[in-house]
């Protein structure tokens, strides 16, 4: 007889193992970890173009996978968390409103690292998320 424990790692192995093998086979995945810490890097939304800028920046290069096809496009999702945000409901803590903004770079070589304020001054987002909370 397998212990418990056992047991749920056979399942576990022979359940999502395919899947998770699918996930890694056909599909590109990159983790951007940061935060927001106040003072330094949470410059808040675009409607404060002086702090914007301090906000974690991350940049992505997508390229067409589908040579097939004359529409040039790539499908990018993008997702946020707040990692332990729910364990501080119990201290009356709710979860922070966050989103994101997206920007074309047209000459990513040429383009200051990270972005500045002028860069956000004149620059319009190509793509933002809804406000979140």
């Amino acid at each position: 007889m397998f212990p418990i424990n056992m047991l749920f790692l056979f399942l576990f192995l022979l359940l999502l193992l395919p899947l998770l093998l699918f996930l890694f086979l056909f599909l590109f995945l990159f983790l951007f970890l940061g935060s927001w810490i106040a003072g330094e890097t949470a410059g808040g939304c675009r409607n404060y173009l002086d702090t914007f800028a301090l906000n974690p920046q991350y940049r992505l290069t997508v390229a067409d996978p589908d040579e097939d096809d004359d529409d040039n496009l790539c499908t990018v999702i993008v997702s946020l968390m707040q990692k332990g945000r729910r364990a501080l409901r119990d201290e009356g803590l709710d979860t922070l409103t966050v989103g994101f903004a997206l920007y074309y770079l047209r000459d990513p070589e040429a383009a200051p690292r990270p972005l500045d304020t002028e860069f956000f001054k004149y620059t319009r987002s190509a793509g933002r998320s809804k406000v979140m909370r």
